[in-house]
């Protein structure tokens, strides 16, 4: 994710220039250091998948983005990958089952990354996944879940950092229902 701003006359635009990278061919780009940030996206494997494609991933998210502290945005299987890389991190299948449709998520901890209200608020959002985050690595903090899956948002901090470098969630934010829960009908944003 590349983000540049133009001049158009007299005000200033702001405009998002992605570039993707097929990481299931091993294409990632020579340094992390020309872009903002990166986002990993949702992907019908699993983080846990012994395909030689995630561990390389499961890698470059260690060496180049971590230890560079690359702000990361990682979604349903980005949000996965996240945790199934990092020491402590553990990724399973769904005890509650496959999960799709509209969803509440409660905010776990006081924080103002998604909610001005605090913890116990509550977040509607779209799902659609079979795994699920089962354990955080010791430098995520559980943001946001449910009973049925309790870590649907993180945050990663590395020592003394007051922001986050990778923020994750469960839930497609790319979505949103016209219909909410009862029929799920889906627009982009």
């Amino acid at each position: 994710l590349k983000q540049t701003i133009e001049q158009d006359f007299n005000s200033t635009v702001n405009k998002l220039t992605i570039a993707v990278y097929q990481v299931k061919k091993m294409k990632y780009p020579e340094s992390f250091e020309q872009f903002d940030g990166v986002i990993l996206p949702g992907s019908i494997s699993s983080a846990y998948d012994e395909d030689p494609w995630i561990y390389k991933l499961k890698d470059v998210i260690r060496d180049e983005l971590w230890s560079k502290k690359v702000p990361t945005l990682g979604v349903c299987f980005g949000h996965q990958i996240l945790a199934q890389s990092m020491p402590g991190g553990n990724v399973k299948a769904c005890p509650a089952g496959f999960q799709m449709g509209c969803r509440i998520m409660k905010v776990a901890t006081t924080t103002t990354l998604i909610s001005e209200e605090g913890e116990g608020s509550e977040i509607s959002l779209l799902y659609s996944h079979g795994d699920h985050v089962e354990s955080l690595p010791s430098m995520a903090k559980n943001i946001a879940g449910n009973n049925d899956v309790p870590v649907q948002m993180a945050a990663y901090f590395a020592e003394e950092e007051t922001s986050p470098i990778f923020i994750s969630l469960q839930a497609h934010p790319e979505y949103i229902t016209e219909n909410g829960p009862e029929v799920p009908t889906l627009r982009k944003l």
